[in-house]
């Protein structure tokens, strides 16, 4: 994303700094940071942004710039599905290692039996 689309969009509105930030639940200096390309933005940041300046959200991002903006509920649900996962493979491993100690007793008591 372009830092200065931003405020240069705020600019043209005639909105404070103060505004917007306060728009957002944001401190000045936090919304200092967005304006500035400092923080990274999630897609309901940005849309939050987009709302605020009333424009279109395709104007505050240019992707060609290399920038990357984080859609956090993929992400979230991405872990989500991992942990998932893991915890099924955990839950597999418990079940194969209760399954060899129950064997393990079995052929023990085989052996102790034919002493």
């Amino acid at each position: 994303m372009k830092s200065n689309n931003i405020r240069l969009l705020r600019e043209i509105k005639g909105y404070s700094q103060n505004y917007v930030a306060y728009r957002l639940r944001k401190s000045q200096a936090a919304f200092s940071r967005i304006e500035n390309g400092k923080t990274i933005l999630s897609d309901a940041l940005l849309e939050q942004i987009s709302n605020v300046l009333e424009v279109p959200r395709e104007k505050l991002v240019d992707e060609s710039e290399g920038f990357l903006v984080i859609n956090f509920s993929d992400t979230i649900k991405e872990l989500m599905n991992i942990l998932t996962e893991n915890k099924n493979l955990l839950n597999e491993i418990e079940l194969n290692q209760t399954k060899l100690l129950e064997e393990l007793k079995r052929v023990l008591l085989k052996v102790v039996e034919k002493k």
